[in-house]
């Protein structure tokens, strides 16, 4: 129970990211977009251990589970190195100004890197303490947890799904359909589309006849190349479209993510192998 408590948590924090809540902390700054895409994904794989240990469910190998640790863990000294430098000057001003020069700036400087690096550690070592945990316990009970088919597609198109049911229930709350077009429609729809289509590709369900996701594919593949020049301006504000032209880690993301999405689009369309799985699990 406690990790299913835990994943839920985290989950909720992931869909607050992408309501728009880390958007608004971050500037148009290439690094501070990249240590969005960096987080998200941190975020992800803390929710698939969460998951594992909660549901019994072996999604990572041990090699792997090494690697994704690894890189939770440099981030995490990455975030401190950043805290530590962000902390630096207002602290170093205000020590000076009480000490008014009686104290060299040289141990103003050490004494405040200490500080700050000090509560930085014990800071984040206990907001990541869970994962820690669940790093060790998943290698503990490797080999009692269930293996599970496609896991990483399930992660990366599940992440896609509540991106896609966030960003329309966020559009519905904050848009003024009156100054909407067709193409805002047209854009609702194909998420919309999107949805159905990763689900069934990543957990094997079959959402109607292949025949209609052949004829259907053309036209959304078309309009998902269109819909950022011709959607109206209150959309592609809400969904920070003006970000893919701007940003060149902003366009090469949504580049990654659309040609991935596009080969499980393909894969679940015109692969007969992935349909007759399909109809074996049923």
């Amino acid at each position: 129970m406690f990790w299913k408590i835990l994943f839920i948590f985290c989950a909720l924090v992931l869909t607050y990211l992408q309501f728009g809540g880390l958007a608004n902390f971050m500037t148009l700054a290439e690094i501070n977009i990249l240590l969005g895409y960096i987080l998200s994904a941190i975020i992800v794989f803390i929710l698939g251990y969460f998951f594992s240990l909660g549901w019994n469910k072996r999604l990572f190998s041990l090699k792997a589970n090494n690697i994704i640790f690894s890189l939770i863990v440099l981030y995490m000294i990455f975030s401190m190195v950043m805290a530590v430098i962000s902390g630096i000057t207002p602290i170093v001003f205000e020590i000076k100004r009480q000490t008014a020069g009686t104290v060299s700036d040289s141990s103003i400087y050490l004494s405040t890197i200490m500080l700050l690096g000090l509560s930085a550690f014990v800071l984040y070592s206990l907001l990541y303490s869970p994962v820690i945990v669940a790093f060790f316990k998943y290698k503990r009970r490797f080999e009692n947890l269930q293996p599970v088919d496609k896991p990483y597609w399930k992660m990366f198109l599940t992440f896609l799904s509540v991106y896609n049911v966030t960003s329309i229930i966020y559009v519905l709350i904050m848009a003024d359909f009156l100054t909407s077009n067709l193409w805002d429609i047209l854009l609702i729809i194909s998420m919309i589309y999107e949805i159905f289509m990763m689900v069934g590709f990543a957990y094997n369900i079959k959402f109607g006849q292949q025949f209609f996701w052949k004829i259907t594919s053309i036209p959304f593949v078309i309009l998902s190349c269109v819909e950022f020049f011709l959607c109206s301006d209150q959309i592609k504000e809400l969904l920070y479209f003006n970000l893919v032209l701007n940003s060149y880690v902003t366009l090469a993301g949504t580049i990654v993510i659309a040609v991935t999405m596009l080969y499980a689009l393909y894969s679940y369309t015109f692969k007969d192998s992935v349909y007759k799985k399909i109809e074996e699990n049923k």
